[in-house]
């Protein structure tokens, strides 16, 4: 078998070409976007729960929280889908920046007042992981833990206690 030769032409079109190709290859990299775009859901769980339990500690703490939600109940409000433009919540209610507030009767007839302070779908670029405070507004048993359920659809996540009354939901 005879060595590869190269000629003077192929040589001119190899120096052309392996540029031309790796500045082509750095476009479409720096183009396209990455695999993984922010930080995962896990990480942004975390941040989210470190934010929100500052924002309680700011307000007044879990004690506040609980006495707050608790008068959502007996004032007769029920759904405050923005919060933010609402004048007439509880002030730690409201310095928490919650972006959407319910109160629910839960199928055992539990009243819980949800707090949803992240969660987004996005359509095309990442979404955002669902975190929430959900405060029991009526004496149960120490070992109530509500359960998920919003509207029968299906769902999945996590209802975590952090003090008899109040769960963390993700």
């Amino acid at each position: 078998m005879a060595p590869l030769m190269m000629t003077p032409s192929t040589y001119k079109r190899l120096l052309f070409y392996l540029p031309a190709s790796l500045v082509i290859l750095l476009l479409i990299t720096t183009m396209l976007p990455p695999f993984s775009s922010g930080p995962s859901w896990t990480a942004q769980r975390e941040r989210q729960r470190k934010e929100v339990r500052r924002r309680v500690e700011a307000a007044g703490g879990w004690a506040t929280l609980e006495q707050e939600c608790r008068t959502l109940f007996s004032t007769g409000q029920f759904s405050l889908p923005s919060p933010r433009f609402a004048s007439n919540l509880p002030p730690a209610l409201a310095s928490l920046r919650a972006r959407e507030i319910k109160a629910y009767a839960a199928p055992d007839g539990v009243p819980i007042a949800r707090l949803r302070f992240f969660g987004m779908q996005s359509s095309g670029g990442q979404s955002s992981p669902y975190y929430g405070l959900w405060v029991v507004c009526a004496p149960v048993p120490n070992d109530y833990t509500p359960k998920l359920d919003f509207g029968g659809r299906l769902v999945t996540g996590k209802v975590l206690r952090i003090t008899n009354s109040v769960f963390e939901v993700y």
